[in-house]
């Protein structure tokens, strides 16, 4: 989810091209920071789309960019743009048998879950989440050990599995909102 920081959370050092952000934004990863205007020169000292993202550098809770100009003052007004995940909340769990017959979540147990995270155990399966119903050989073809991760209502909504050899699987799942 993209966000713009508040004012309040900025401070610019003009002279030292470094831009600190407050917390909750001082733990950012480089990945995180989407651009940096100074509305006040009308320029963009950083935009993730068109620049490399070796025209900043994060420290801790600084970043310093490395746009020249000299025009730029310690009160200009910044906006910086950055993305923050959503912060899910798990709230109940599931465990599902994968039998020889494509099985779904219960839906008064996931209820209001905007989020999934499944782990496959004991046997190889196959799974959809669009809607579709898999089978032994048709469908996403997961093994055990692997992790599923889905990101809204309507994929746990439509999840199946369905196993792919005569050993039944196990799907354990924590969902969340």
């Amino acid at each position: 989810m993209y966000v713009v920081v508040p004012d309040a959370n900025i401070t610019f050092d003009a002279s030292e091209k470094t831009i600190t952000l407050a917390a909750p934004y001082s733990e950012l990863g480089i990945g995180q920071v989407i651009s940096i205007i100074n509305l006040t020169t009308n320029e963009v000292l950083y935009d993730s789309v068109y620049q490399r993202v070796d025209m900043i550098s994060i420290s801790g809770a600084v970043i310093t960019h490395t746009h020249v100009n000299t025009r730029h003052a310690d009160t200009d007004d910044l906006q910086v743009i950055v993305n923050i995940p959503e912060q899910k909340t798990a709230f109940t769990k599931e465990t599902l048998t994968v039998a020889d017959t494509a099985v779904g979540f219960t839906s008064g147990t996931y209820l209001t879950a905007t989020g999934a995270v499944i782990t496959a155990e004991d046997a190889p399966m196959r799974v959809f989440w669009d809607g579709s119903t898999p089978t032994s050989s048709v469908g996403q073809p997961i093994a055990a050990g692997d992790i599923i991760i889905l990101k809204s209502a309507s994929d746990i909504a439509n999840f199946k599995a369905i196993r792919t050899t005569a050993v039944s699987g196990k799907l354990t799942s924590v969902f969340s909102r």
